[in-house]
């Protein structure tokens, strides 16, 4: 008999979604002495959820950030870690980045992503500058349990010579 260290099983529970009218995806994963199953995704072609959360990103160079996030999705918190870099310049001073989020569960978004600065004023003990942004971005979910999902989300946040922080609303419908 062959040993299987951790095998992740995905189970339809039809019977779940008809006590609470909607469809689930359980993940179950066996090891030595324990089962543990969490929820992954609701299921359903069409279905939309709202996402919500803050972030956190420090500015490593002129065109990357890099730092995390936490989501709330579906009535789960993924945490994630949050790369951005800047794709272009447009010409009316607007900025167009790419976000890659990698979560916790194996979830990989992408935003594309079209953002605003504000600037207020110039750092006084390093490079950079204090002021507000607003990002409107296209939502992808590239792998994990939110593949193929797609959506729109609202970004707004402060820059704080080069720490910045956001809060942000999306919504995702899954294909």
């Amino acid at each position: 008999m062959k040993r299987i260290a951790a095998l992740t099983l995905v189970a339809w529970l039809g019977s779940i979604g008809a006590a609470h009218g909607t469809e689930a995806f359980i993940a179950v994963k066996p090891t030595c002495r324990t089962r543990h199953a969490t929820l992954i995704s609701p299921a359903g072609a069409g279905r939309t959820i709202a996402l919500e959360g803050t972030g956190h990103t420090n500015i490593l160079d002129s065109g990357t950030t890099l730092g995390s996030a936490e989501i709330e999705a579906g009535g789960r918190t993924l945490h994630c870690g949050i790369l951005g870099q800047l794709q272009t310049t447009n010409p009316d001073g607007t900025l167009a980045f790419q976000h890659t989020l990698s979560c916790e569960d194996h979830s990989l978004f992408l935003l594309h992503t079209h953002t605003t600065i504000e600037a207020q004023s110039a750092c006084p003990t390093r490079s950079g500058s204090v002021g507000v942004f607003e990002e409107t971005s296209v939502i992808e979910g590239m792998d994990g349990p939110f593949a193929g999902w797609t959506g729109e989300d609202a970004i707004a946040g402060t820059i704080d010579c080069g720490f910045v922080d956001f809060t942000f609303t999306a919504s995702l419908t899954r294909p």
